[in-house]
């Protein structure tokens, strides 16, 4: 979040922080600062039609969004990340049908919908305890994950989705699917070794293992 923040700032906003003497605020407080500060900083924006923004802008949209998102999450504010996302995924998709290709961010021609806004409101249905609400946006989810270019089935986020995942059906006491889903986890991450995701398969495999034993209690 930090990085995030640092690209997003100029250095006047950087400066203005103070950070020396904020280092010892609380973590809420901490996040608190941040979401005060990109608040301000997409009101000077004003992106009024953001449907139909140039790409350089709609990055900048994005990006702030996300970051606001993210917080809001964090602070564990709700209902304000669950309205931030599911309005970042109607502008995305609003995009898609409304421009061709060409005129689509990188980012959007890659991924059909808001992936990370998606991902974000099926951990945050998680967290309230709406656990069918979160296996579907997670099954809608994970096939854009698993077919993106720079991605695939081994790939970090796909895992870690397949987690929240193995979470979600625990909770519903199918223990049996949850196994099920961790075994194919497995497999995808012994297959890793050599492979563009092979650095991440140490850290990979605790994961699995770790959520592995939070599902069998």
């Amino acid at each position: 979040m930090g990085q995030t923040f640092m690209k997003l700032s100029t250095q006047s906003e950087i400066d203005s922080l103070d950070l020396d003497s904020n280092t010892n605020l609380p973590l809420t407080e901490k996040l608190e600062l941040l979401n005060s500060i990109l608040q301000q900083k997409l009101e000077r924006y004003n992106f009024s039609d953001p449907i139909n923004l140039s790409k350089k802008d709609f990055e900048t949209l994005f990006n702030i969004s996300f970051a606001i998102s993210f917080l809001a999450h964090e602070l564990k504010h709700h209902d304000t990340a669950d309205a931030l996302f599911r309005e970042s995924i109607r502008i995305w998709e609003s995009r898609q049908h409304q421009h061709p290709h060409s005129q689509l961010t990188p980012r959007e021609q890659n991924c059909p919908v808001d992936i990370g806004a998606l991902n974000g409101l099926a951990g945050s249905a998680y967290e309230q305890g709406h656990y069918t609400e979160a296996e579907k946006l997670i099954e809608k989810a994970l096939p854009v994950l698993r077919k993106h270019p720079t991605l695939g089935e081994d790939a970090p986020p796909v895992l870690g989705t397949m987690r929240l995942l193995m979470h979600v059906l625990g909770k519903e006491g199918r223990f049996e699917e949850a196994l099920e889903l961790n075994r194919t986890g497995m497999e995808l991450i012994e297959g890793m070794e050599g492979g563009k995701f092979g650095k991440y398969q140490g850290e990979e495999r605790e994961e699995m293992e770790r959520v592995k034993g939070v599902i069998l209690g």
